[in-house]
Order: C-alpha cells, then sequence, then structure tokens
C-alpha cells in the first residue's frame, strides 16, 4: 500500500506524464491503462496503486523510487536550471 504523501507524489507525477504525452488517452496507451482509470487514479480520491507507480515510472523513463518520492522534473521546466521553457526563451 502506498502512503498519502507517495499517492500525492503519483498524482502529480500522473498530471505532469500528461503534460508531456499530451492527452489521457496517449499516455493510456503507453501506460496500457484505460485513460479513464488514469484521470481518476490523478485526482485527490483518486486511488493510484503500485502497478500505475510502475507504469508511470516506464513510462516516464524513471523509477518507481523517483515516482514514488516525487523526484521526477515536472513537464515544462529545464532539467539544468529549473526554469519554465516559456520564461526560459523570453
Amino acid at each position: 500500500m502506498l502512503s498519502a504523501d507517495e499517492h500525492r507524489n503519483l498524482r502529480q507525477v500522473l498530471k505532469n506524464l500528461r503534460l508531456r504525452y499530451g492527452s489521457w488517452s496517449c499516455l493510456g496507451e503507453v501506460m496500457g491503462i484505460r485513460p479513464g482509470s488514469l484521470a481518476a487514479a490523478a485526482t485527490r480520491n483518486g486511488h493510484g496503486s503500485a502497478a500505475i507507480a510502475l507504469r508511470a515510472a516506464r513510462a516516464a523513463g524513471s523509477t518507481v523510487e523517483a515516482v514514488l518520492a516525487g523526484k521526477l522534473i515536472p513537464a515544462g521546466v529545464c532539467p539544468t536550471c529549473g526554469a519554465a521553457k516559456e520564461a526560459r526563451h523570453a
């Protein structure tokens, strides 16, 4: 079972992956999970699981530990300096 912090981190990772992949449908196809199930898992009352965390880690090219610890870099953020991409190009 996931802790409250791990659930929160998984929800954030799912939201960032949706931004990275463009839609719940595309992310669901990559992860092999129905888009509605992903969208529901990303809500505050969602029921994310270790299986979803594993698939999210694969989709992110990362580890389950990084997903559950909230160590992934959000979509739209420069991995080097941490600036938002829009601000970096301005």
